[in-house]
C-alpha cells in the first residue's frame, strides 16, 4: 500500500483519530469511496465517525458500526453509505449487497474491512490502513485513489 503519495500520521487518542476523519472529509465529494483496513479495535469506526461529523448535516449524528446490518445510510451532504464487511466471507458476491449501485451513486461509500472486496468495483478509492501501536496509539496510512 505504501508509495510516495502515502500520507503517514500517528494518532494518540480517539479524539485525534476522529480529527483525521474530519480532515479526510474535507476532500470527499459525491462518488468517492474510502476503503478502510486494520485489525479489530484499530479505530476504523472512530475514523468514520469523524468523517460523518465533519460533513454538512452530520454534525450530531450517532454513528453506530454497521457490523450486523452491513450497510448504514447517513443523510449527510453528500450522503454516506457506511459498510462493514467483517462478517462477510472473503470474495463474497458484491451483487448480494448491491455494491454496483453504490459505486455509481451520488454518495460517498466508506468500506470497513475492504480487503473482502474484489478490486474494480469502485474506481480510485482512497485507502486508509490503521495499525495498532499501543492501547492508545495508532499509525494511519492514507493513500489517495
Amino acid at each position: 500500500m505504501l508509495n510516495a503519495d502515502t500520507l503517514i500520521l500517528e494518532s494518540c487518542s480517539v479524539a485525534e483519530t476522529e480529527a483525521v476523519g474530519r480532515n479526510l472529509a474535507r476532500n470527499l465529494i459525491a462518488g468517492d469511496a474510502v476503503f478502510l483496513y486494520g485489525d479489530l479495535g484499530s479505530g476504523k469506526s472512530v475514523l468514520v465517525r469523524g468523517i460523518i461529523h465533519a460533513l454538512p448535516c452530520g454534525e450530531n449524528r450517532t454513528v453506530p458500526s454497521p457490523t450486523f446490518v452491513y450497510i448504514r445510510y447517513h443523510p449527510t451532504r453528500p450522503r454516506v453509505y457506511h459498510l462493514d464487511l467483517y462478517r462477510l466471507p472473503m470474495k463474497f458476491d458484491p451483487d448480494d449487497l448491491g455494491l454496483d449501485e453504490l459505486a455509481n451513486s451520488e454518495g460517498v461509500t466508506i468500506v470497513e474491512w475492504a480487503e473482502r472486496l474484489e478490486e474494480g468495483i469502485f474506481s480510485n478509492p482512497t485507502r486508509v490502513r490503521m495499525e495498532i501501536l499501543t492501547a492508545s496509539r495508532r499509525k494511519i496510512y492514507i493513500q489517495k485513489g
